[in-house]
């Protein structure tokens, strides 16, 4: 990424450190933590002012902004907008599919374009058959929930290897 490049960013508040600025406004540097790491947010008083209700530890958000890169310093995002993410805009489902034992190597191999024709925040789950053991895939094989993905791993594997939860 290059300085100045915009972003859009989902995650939790870990951390909150409100400050007053010289002009006596108000603005936060906040740590908003995903599934890939943290990063350090400054929050300037003009967006803190229309966002500050949205800037609570433990609260689910999504940024917009612009990142700062500077040399000797860790990367930080300029926010431009702070809005609150519900539950039901980011519901993570597990998508368990069941193989045969004797050839699930093969069958995963012939699914893998499903996948990374869906790819997505969703984990798959790899259930055999005979052995009820169960993996769960690669990151790069997790997808993003919609019924054309079931239509086609249904066509492939069948309905009755399919579990969405």
């Amino acid at each position: 990424m290059k300085d100045g490049e915009k972003v859009v960013i989902a995650g939790i508040i870990t951390s909150v450190n409100i400050k007053a600025t010289r002009n006596n406004d108000m603005m936060a540097f906040i740590t908003v933590q995903d599934l890939y790491g943290s990063i350090e947010v400054l929050v300037f008083p003009k967006i803190y002012h229309k966002s500050n209700k949205n800037i609570l530890e433990d609260n689910i958000v999504l940024i917009k902004g612009r990142i700062s890169i500077k040399e000797d310093e860790q990367p930080k995002v300029i926010a431009e907008e702070i809005e609150p993410l519900r539950s039901s805009e980011f519901k993570i489902n597990k998508v368990y599919i069941r193989l045969n034992e004797d050839s699930w190597n093969k069958d995963i191999e012939e699914l893998k374009p499903i996948f990374k024709k869906y790819t997505g925040n969703n984990p798959v789950y790899v259930v055999l058959s005979n052995s009820k053991k169960m993996f769960q895939a690669s990151r790069e094989l997790w997808v993003d929930m919609s019924k054309e993905l079931i239509d086609e791993l249904t066509d492939k594997i069948g309905a009755e290897n399919i579990k969405i939860s």
